[in-house]
């Protein structure tokens, strides 16, 4: 039987913040069970201990000046290749996830976490609204984080 491969979608695999100390020690834990993770993220470092594992530093910038979600939605030819070996994505940042969701293959698992205030920031503007309530209707398994 074949190791389980999770994508894992993050800006970083640096735990010099919440997002990428959350990504660094999820990514450690799935590891110590057996599960092999696909590390894609903007940034190309990763921690030490992380080094071995596959990684793609393909994401656009999401804090790129307005309209950064929609502009990231380009990444999608370089993104779904990636997804497509993965038994199952997990999108770590919310300003992804229209990225991530319009590039997973019909009924490839995702799960979506949702970080304190980042959870309800995409619904504040319109467009953003657009964008991120058919990408919501993708996620199979939304993790909260906090309230």
């Amino acid at each position: 039987m074949s190791q389980l491969r999770v994508a894992f979608v993050a800006q970083r695999a640096l735990a010099r913040d919440g997002w990428g100390r959350y990504t660094v020690e999820l990514v450690r834990s799935v590891m110590q069970e057996g599960i092999t993770p696909v590390l894609v993220t903007q940034e190309p470092g990763v921690e030490p201990d992380l080094a071995g594992v596959e990684h793609h530093a393909v994401l656009p910038p999401i804090f790129d000046g307005r309209f950064s979600t929609v502009r990231s939605l380009r990444g999608r030819l370089r993104l779904a290749p990636i997804l497509s070996g993965c038994d199952l994505v997990h999108n770590l940042v919310e300003p992804y996830l229209p990225l991530v969701a319009s590039s997973c293959r019909p009924a490839l698992p995702l799960v979506q976490t949702a970080h304190g205030t980042w959870a309800v920031r995409p619904f504040e503007g319109r467009l953003s609204r657009l964008l991120f309530r058919p990408s919501l209707a993708c996620v199979s398994l939304l993790v909260c984080q906090s309230r």
